[in-house]
Parts: structure tokens; C-alpha cells; sequence
């Protein structure tokens, strides 16, 4: 049940109604957008001010702004396939050197920064990854296909939450490309449970 917790200090344990919903909503929306982040906002803010001040800042435009606290967006994430061999582990059907993982490895390092911010979007909701890399790692498994079917018909699937990237056993690294590819650009319009 939802009640007005964190939102109003007259009657915090009043629950929300269909006659109060409007008024939780409002009060939910200012507190998600505004008190609630303004904490965090005033602590950057006094970072900012400590380190450049805030009177430079206006020499900035927002998007230069924007590369220079959330980085690069045309830099690639992974350099080299060492730096991609260092975000993943393995597990249920494939081990580091199944031609699978080493396929994947070979694609995901050869992408662009666009391809690659892409990828990682499929596979764990973000667009970039942190300095210390992926926690959890991403885990490649071995996806399962119904013996009628060919695998090489079948997309990649991801449970994004857990980093955890399912891959059939195609036959050939350009057919996992191609599925790659097709996952990482179209797949992301749709959100089923498995």
C-alpha cells in the first residue's frame, strides 16, 4: 500500500486514495525531481565551486559541460579485445574459450564508439560504463534452442539487470555479428519476461 513516507510531515503514514492520488503524485513528482535530488545537486555544486568556481562555468556551453562531467560519448569503450576480456566472465555452457565468447570479444572490440555504447545499453541499461568497469561483470552463457529450430535464427537475449548475456551456439563469428548487430540495434524497442 502507498502511503505519504518521505512526502509530508503532517500525516506521513496517510495512505494515498483515489481522492488523494493527485496530491501524492504532485508531492511524489517535487520530491523526485527537486528535494530529493537537491542534496546531491548542492554537493556537485561546492565541488564545482571548490575545484573551477562556478563564475567559469558560464564559458561553457551545456554540452561541453556535459563531456567534461559524463565524458566522451564518440570514445570508444573497450580499446582492445583485453579490455572487453576484462568485463566478462563466463558460465552455464560456455567457458572462455568457446569460439562463442571469442566471437563475441572480436565483435564487441571491433565496433565503433556508437555500436559499443549500443551494446552496452543492450546489455545492462547504460550507455557507459564505469571507470572500474562492468559490476557485475557480464556473464556470457549459452542459450538454449528448441531442437527444431536452427540457432543461427535466433537473436541474443539479455536479463539486463544481472549483466547476463545469452548467446546460441551459431556457426560462424559473422553469423553472431549479424545477430549482434540486429539485437543491439533493433532489440531494444521491446521488453518481454523470460
Amino acid at each position: 500500500m502507498l502511503d505519504f513516507t518521505d512526502l509530508c510531515t503532517e500525516n506521513p503514514s496517510k495512505s494515498v486514495t483515489i481522492e488523494n492520488v493527485s496530491e501524492y503524485t504532485k508531492l511524489r513528482r517535487e520530491h523526485v525531481l527537486v528535494s530529493g535530488v537537491r542534496p546531491a545537486i548542492s554537493t556537485v555544486l561546492k565541488g564545482l565551486q571548490d575545484v573551477v568556481g562556478l563564475e567559469y562555468l558560464d564559458l561553457f556551453t551545456s554540452l561541453e559541460l556535459q563531456e567534461l562531467l559524463c565524458g566522451n560519448r564518440k570514445t570508444v569503450l573497450w580499446a582492445s579485445e583485453a579490455d572487453v576480456w576484462g568485463d566478462l566472465i563466463t558460465g552455464h555452457g560456455y567457458d572462455l574459450n568457446s569460439p562463442q565468447v571469442e566471437g563475441l570479444v572480436r565483435c564487441v572490440a571491433s565496433f565503433g564508439a556508437e555500436q559499443q555504447r549500443q551494446f552496452l545499453m543492450f546489455v545492462s541499461g547504460a550507455f557507459d560504463k564505469p571507470l572500474q568497469g562492468l559490476h557485475p561483470k557480464l556473464t556470457i552463457v549459452r542459450k538454449d534452442v528448441d531442437e527444431t529450430m536452427d540457432p543461427d535464427s535466433v537473436l541474443p537475449t539479455v536479463n539486463t539487470c544481472f549483466h547476463y548475456l545469452k548467446i546460441p551456439m551459431y556457426s560462424s563469428v559473422a553469423v553472431l555479428m549479424d545477430k549482434l548487430v540486429c539485437a543491439i540495434t533493433h532489440g531494444m524497442q521491446g521488453f518481454l519476461l523470460s
